[in-house]
C-alpha cells in the first residue's frame, strides 16, 4: 500500500514513478500555498458500500487535513471498484472552490481521463487545476492593487506579481540537457 504524507494508493494502481511525481507536485503545491490549502489525494479499491459523499467525508475528518481552524483541506478520492471519484473540500475553502466547480473537475477532467485508463493524467490534471484556482488568492490574500497571476503546468510554475494585468507567458520547454524537477524549476 504505497502512501504517504500527501498520497495514498491502497489500490496500488499507479507506477511507483507516477506516484513519487504526484507526491512531489503535491508537497511543492503545499509550499507554494504557504499552509493555505492541503490538498491529499487518496485510491481506494472498494468503498465497502459507503456512498462516496459519506466515505470521503469521514476520510477527510479521520486523516484530519488541513488546518482544523481554517478547516481549509481537499480531499481527492478514486474508488476503483465503484468507478467513482470526488473532490472533498473543507467549509473554510468553498468560496474559492465551491462544490460546483470541484463536481467540474471531477466530470470533465478526472473521469474523461479514467475512462481512457489515464488515472495519472485524471489525477495530475485535477491537481494542476485546483491548484491553479486556490494559488492567486493564496498568493496575495488581502487582494492588494497588484494583479496576481500564477499558473501552473505539466513543465512549470509561473508566478507573476505585477501592477499592470500581466498575460501569463507560455512556458518554453528546457534543454534536453536540463535537469529539471517535476514543477520545472530547475535543480
Amino acid at each position: 500500500m504505497p502512501q504517504s504524507l500527501y498520497t495514498s494508493d491502497q489500490a496500488s494502481l499507479l507506477s511507483e514513478v507516477e506516484r513519487k511525481a504526484l507526491q512531489e507536485r503535491l508537497v511543492q503545491g503545499h509550499q507554494i500555498a504557504k499552509n493555505e490549502f492541503h490538498l491529499r489525494l487518496v485510491i481506494v479499491m472498494d468503498m465497502k458500500g459507503i456512498d462516496i459523499n459519506t466515505y470521503s467525508q469521514g476520510l477527510a475528518t479521520y486523516w484530519g487535513i488541513g488546518d482544523k481552524r481554517k478547516n481549509n483541506g481537499i480531499l481527492l478520492l478514486l474508488a476503483l471498484k465503484e468507478k467513482k471519484a470526488r473532490i472533498e473540500v473543507g467549509y473554510g475553502l468553498e468560496d474559492r472552490l465551491p462544490d460546483a466547480v470541484a463536481a467540474d473537475i471531477v466530470d470533465n477532467i478526472m473521469l474523461l481521463a479514467f475512462k481512457r485508463a489515464n488515472f495519472f493524467d485524471g489525477l495530475e490534471d485535477a491537481t494542476i487545476k485546483i491548484t491553479n484556482i486556490l494559488l492567486p488568492q493564496t498568493l496575495n490574500p488581502l487582494n492588494e492593487p497588484q494583479e496576481v497571476v500564477a499558473k501552473i503546468t505539466k513543465d512549470s510554475v509561473i508566478v507573476v506579481l505585477d501592477t499592470a494585468q500581466a498575460p501569463i507567458p507560455e512556458p518554453s520547454p528546457p534543454p534536453p540537457s536540463v535537469k529539471k524537477n517535476y514543477l520545472g524549476r530547475v535543480g
